[in-house]
């Protein structure tokens, strides 16, 4: 869910991973907007290998509004950065804003008929294969997985 948030932050040392293909499923949302957000090569590498970006390389992309070093209090910074940048402006004007920006660069249509297709495919098909249970399973079981669907 982070990858629709307006704003993201994170310690120095978080890490960003989306590892349900590694249960035999996939990550709707990311498969929605990852590209608009990440750019198409990072998200189906994520999306594809269950991979994780670590927090520096989530500022890179232009993820993460800030990224706090080891030892600074999140909750201190995060109040120091609203205060300073969002705080004095209008609340009505920062929603407006929001839904043009989303509007006009395609995101609310991507995230509708995205996550619509996306979630439709994930329950039609997904959850009705063996491999989609059969992840979830061996994972609660702690096992390893008997993949059968190809």
């Amino acid at each position: 869910m982070a990858i629709i948030c307006h704003f993201l932050f994170a310690t120095a040392d978080a890490r960003f991973a989306c590892p349900e293909i590694k249960l035999g499923v996939y990550p709707p949302v990311l498969a929605a907007v990852g590209d608009r957000r990440l750019g198409g090569l990072v998200c189906e590498r994520l999306l594809l290998t269950g991979g994780e970006l670590d927090a520096a390389t989530g500022e890179r992309l232009g993820l993460l509004t800030a990224r706090f070093a080891a030892g600074e209090d999140p909750e201190e910074a995060i109040l120091a950065w609203y205060r300073d940048t969002l705080e004095p402006l209008s609340a009505f004007a920062l929603r407006q804003g929001t839904r043009a920006a989303r509007v006009a660069s395609g995101f609310l249509d991507a995230l509708d008929r995205g996550l619509a297709a996306s979630e439709r495919q994930y329950v039609d098909e997904v959850l009705a294969s063996h491999d989609g249970n059969e992840g979830v399973e061996a994972f609660l079981e702690k096992r390893p997985p008997r993949w059968t669907d190809a």
